[in-house]
């Protein structure tokens, strides 16, 4: 499980952020910059988030000084901030920022960030996919829909991972039944629409309605 370190000194925003984040990270959280760096020196986090304004250090040095660091000069750093201004932008990417959230955000865009400076850096898992409210650990059979896990039979769940990999694509019955079962026994298009209305539901009764019918052609998760 990666690492992602959170430098705020709001406890309010600290436990929101933890409690968001912890089913999918190890969570480590720092209330000042002295903290923070201490604990990068002794252990490299895979991912920082940093708040702009703190008691004792700003977020731009904690960002430079990490930067500074031999061992952690690469790690992505995500900045949060009420300071939208072109000119704070420009000095938060000087001192090393690799991204910026401007305050209020919502959090489902927070770990969109988050998954793709991984991506971007190369830490991010490939068995782990994140669309939005939704998220799938190939590696542990695991599947979530806004940080609630949700569990899905066999098929359903390599359905979702053939939807989830390519959000926006239009996969036809033919191609589902392809690359879901794992059977040589011919299967109906009956089949695939009884397995899709099964996955529809399920999303829908968790608050989210990306799977999309595409008439006459297949379906598709909407991006």
């Amino acid at each position: 499980m990666k690492t992602i370190l959170i430098v705020d000194d709001e406890l309010s925003i600290l436990k929101m952020l933890s409690d968001y984040l912890k089913s999918k990270y190890q969570i480590v959280t720092a209330i000042n910059g002295q903290t923070a760096l201490k604990f990068i020196k002794e252990k490299k986090p895979d991912l920082m988030i940093v708040d702009w304004m703190l008691p004792d250090i700003e977020g731009p040095e904690i960002v430079t000084r990490v930067r500074n660091f031999s061992d952690s000069k690469d790690i992505p750093i995500l900045m949060l901030t009420a300071k939208g201004e072109e000119s704070d932008k420009i000095k938060g990417f000087s001192s090393g920022v690799d991204d910026f959230l401007v305050k209020p955000f919502l959090l489902s865009e927070l770990d969109a960030r988050i998954h793709s400076l991984m991506r971007r850096s190369g830490i991010g898992s490939t068995d782990q996919i994140s669309l939005g409210e939704l998220f799938l650990d190939d590696d542990n059979h695991e599947f979530q829909i806004h940080n609630k896990p949700v569990k899905l039979t066999k098929n359903e769940f390599r359905l979702m991972k053939l939807l989830i990999k390519k959000p926006g694509k239009t996969f036809s019955r033919e191609e589902i039944v392809n690359k879901v079962w794992e059977t040589n026994m011919e299967i109906s298009d009956r089949a695939v629409d009884v397995a899709i209305s099964r996955l529809r539901k399920l999303l829908v009764d968790n608050n989210s309605d990306r799977l999309e019918t595409i008439r006459g052609v297949g379906y598709r998760l909407n991006k």
